[in-house]
């Protein structure tokens, strides 16, 4: 299929509501999750009402791409729903419901294949994820293969599909690749191991595979972008972004007003980036007092 068939299959939807508008079907929504608070600690596993209630609020679209249906709000939007939905006391509720549109907005960053394979059966999909790459991952025709256990799938019970980290050895190469493959839930079975005090209702179990072949097109990096941007007459910012949230990691150096910095001076500032292998770094320079970055941006480390 073409871009321009890609971007043809799915509408866009109409009458996106307003960041306002989504923040209070969120608040709206709280109170309900309160009433089944117990029912969600005593199951380990959030109601299906709660899950229902959130899809039909439309808060799975949050940050969707308008192509899919989406509302395609930012992170900002997000993290201020799960803000209104933790209020309702239910953690656990708050927490998976969250990954459920942060998810679809982790789809957006797999291949148009992928997207159609997903949202082409259903817009409202739910999408959980094991990204920590516990399983065994390797590289076959056309594709990968993950067998062995992955961890920690919050709200699997609820889900049609699971993004499975995963890392992918090549020889020839000091580390390896880090992956995220995109597996219906039909393929693999869901292990009863979530016996926990703290989010005790998330049903965060493990789930296993058996040697399931995942083809190319379902795969995209898995690594966390680091992007660091320096303002000379500020401070260095070091801000992480995990697909398009810029929050995910964070941390700061301050400088003396105008202190010039090498790209030298950074690798070594900076090297706890470069002894993990799940980190990828760029620099984007703002020269002088330039309140903007320019967009050429140097490669800060050859890989990982």
């Amino acid at each position: 299929m073409s871009a321009v068939e890609t971007l043809a299959a799915a509408a866009p939807v109409k009458g996106i509501p307003s960041a306002a508008e989504v923040i209070a079907c969120a608040r709206a929504l709280a109170p309900k999750l309160k009433e089944r608070a117990l029912k969600a600690e005593r199951d380990r596993n959030i109601p299906r009402e709660s899950v229902e209630e959130y899809i039909d609020a439309g808060l799975i679209r949050t940050i969707m791409p308008k192509r899919w249906g989406g509302y395609e709000h930012d992170h900002e939007v997000q993290f201020d729903v799960s803000v209104e939905l933790g209020r309702s006391t239910c953690g656990s509720s708050a927490w998976c419901l969250n990954y459920l549109s942060d998810h679809a907005g982790i789809l957006a960053h797999f291949p148009d294949e992928a997207q159609h394979d997903v949202w082409d059966q259903n817009r409202d999909a739910c999408i959980a994820t094991s990204a920590a790459p516990t399983g065994k991952a390797e590289v076959a025709s056309g594709g990968y293969r993950l067998d062995g256990q992955w961890s920690w799938s919050s709200g699997i019970r609820h889900s049609h599909w699971v993004m499975i980290g995963g890392l992918i050895h090549r020889a020839g190469e000091h580390h390896p690749d880090m992956r995220l493959f995109l597996v219906p839930t039909s393929d693999l079975k869901v292990l009863d191991t979530w016996y926990c005090a703290g989010l005790r209702g998330s049903g965060s179990n493990t789930v296993a595979l058996d040697n399931v072949f995942v083809p190319e097109q379902s795969i995209t990096s898995g690594f966390v972008q680091v992007v660091v941007v320096i303002s000379r007459v500020e401070k260095l910012d070091a801000t992480g972004a995990h697909y398009f949230s810029n929050d995910y990691l964070k941390s700061q150096v301050d400088l003396s007003p105008g202190e010039p910095i090498s790209g030298n001076e950074l690798r070594r500032d900076l090297s706890w980036i470069n002894r993990n292998p799940f980190l990828q770094s760029d620099i984007l320079m703002a020269p002088g007092n330039a309140p903007t970055v320019v967009h050429a941006a140097e490669r800060c480390f050859n890989g990982v």
